[in-house]
């Protein structure tokens, strides 16, 4: 199966943190470490315990120039999961990316972060590094045999995010 959330994607580029309540208190975890995959547990999607809720998302500010983009692939226009999609914020220094952050839907288990499409555009003006960007935003992906179109979908879905941000 395939995570097909469209909020989590977004609230993963956003860096937000959810707030878990339980008896025995509160914690934040960041939206990226909430969700899990099946290697870790077969029968769960999140770290939630069964006497555990979200309560809040904290999505934090930034005093930077920060640019976002949320495109979904799907086969209707309305009311269909993702075949791919993509979540990417940037914050800009100077015409050049200080901070990215890419997450996936509809790739994996869980959604997925692209750490080393984000360092391929650490300190570079966006438009210099689309092609390098989307050549390692899948890196570590393994296809099914049914499924390895989602690959170039998740390639071709950053390429215009990237541009539309650049």
């Amino acid at each position: 199966m395939v995570y097909p959330s469209d909020l989590a994607p977004a609230l993963i580029a956003l860096n937000a943190r959810m707030e878990i309540a339980a008896s025995k208190g509160n914690r934040m975890v960041p939206v990226e470490e909430f969700y899990i995959g099946p290697e870790k547990n077969i029968l769960k999607e999140t770290v939630l315990s069964p006497q555990e809720l979200v309560v809040a998302v904290e999505i934090p500010t930034s005093g930077t120039m920060v640019k976002g983009v949320y495109l979904k692939l799907k086969e209707r226009e309305a009311f269909d999961f993702a075949v791919a999609s993509v979540a990417v914020t940037l914050s800009l220094k100077n015409n050049l990316v200080d901070q990215a952050r890419i997450a996936f839907g509809g790739l994996a288990p869980f959604p997925l972060r692209a750490a080393k499409a984000e360092a391929t555009l650490k300190a570079k003006k966006v438009k210099d590094a689309i092609s390098a960007a989307c050549k390692e935003c899948t890196d570590g992906a393994e296809p099914l045999s049914h499924n390895n179109y989602k690959v170039d979908a998740a390639k071709g879905i950053l390429e215009k995010a990237l541009i539309s941000l650049a």
